[in-house]
């Protein structure tokens, strides 16, 4: 019996492995996210620069890493050339009026992740 799995243990143990592998791929998805800028432009008013492709509804739900997730009821939204202009209603939790957050753009499956 070792003389066997000395020789193709290798060829027995791959296999069952690249099959769990596959259930996992195809099973999960990943999160994708894009770059958020937060500006205070005026008191009460916060003005968001969104990636092209973000899906917007009636409020802005960003995360960030300091102060949690935010959600900021929409006023308007328009398209410029490189991004979505987003203008909010709320206030910045921080004293400064710039703020790096996140979106949450969509899912994309696990497996065309790792056969790219």
């Amino acid at each position: 019996m070792n003389n066997l799995i000395s020789k193709y243990g290798t060829f027995i143990i791959i296999p069952p492995l690249l099959a769990i592998i596959a259930c996992i791929a195809l099973r999960f998805n990943v999160t994708i996210r894009g770059d958020v800028t937060l500006v205070q432009t005026a008191p009460g008013e916060i003005t968001a620069y969104l990636p092209p492709d973000a899906p917007l509804s009636d409020t802005l739900r960003v995360e960030t890493t300091d102060f949690g997730t935010l959600t900021l009821p929409l006023i308007t939204c328009c398209r410029e050339p490189s991004a979505q202009k987003a203008t909010c209603h709320g206030t910045l939790p921080a004293d400064d009026t710039l703020l790096r957050a996140s979106i949450t753009i969509g899912t994309k499956p696990l497996y065309s992740i790792l056969l790219h």
